[in-house]
């Protein structure tokens, strides 16, 4: 079994604060990757401290992107690829986390062909599930 060292969000994503809503890359694998994000008690798309349901789809786009930049840096060597999201497909909330609320969150990939990918996007805190949704990204074609 091997054992994975936890990366930063800012080794592997190309957003700069105050706009990352994520903490750092927990788990990688070919199928899964998983991020954690201590939601602080206030900052961009977070009001009384609580996480809109924007910051909550943006968490879950980053956490694709993470998993984007973990390829380039540290299995492709190359730098970091420009993604955009293209579709949010059944997204479901069943709560808004707030301050000190800490989320891990499982982006399993189901597709990825020419650069695009599609993934299913669970976010727990704790063990309760509180949002999800399909997510498609995009990477930008350099040429």
């Amino acid at each position: 079994m091997t054992t994975f060292t936890p990366v930063l969000a800012k080794d592997v994503l190309l957003q700069q604060p105050p706009f990352v809503f994520i903490d750092s890359v927990v788990s990688f694998d070919d199928a899964v990757t998983v991020v954690r994000y201590a939601v602080p008690s206030e900052g961009v798309l977070i009001e009384n401290g609580v996480l809109s349901s924007a910051g909550v789809i943006e968490h879950m786009a980053q956490a694709m992107a993470a998993r984007v930049g973990y390829v380039s840096k540290y299995i492709l060597h190359v730098p970091i690829q420009i993604g955009m999201l293209g579709q949010v497909r059944d997204f479901s909330i069943s709560r808004h986390p707030g301050s000190g609320d800490v989320l891990t969150t499982e982006v399993r990939l189901l597709h990825e062909m020419m650069g695009i990918s599609l993934a299913e996007v669970n976010v727990y805190c704790g063990e309760e599930k509180i949002a999800g949704a399909q997510i498609k990204t995009v990477i930008k074609d350099e040429g």
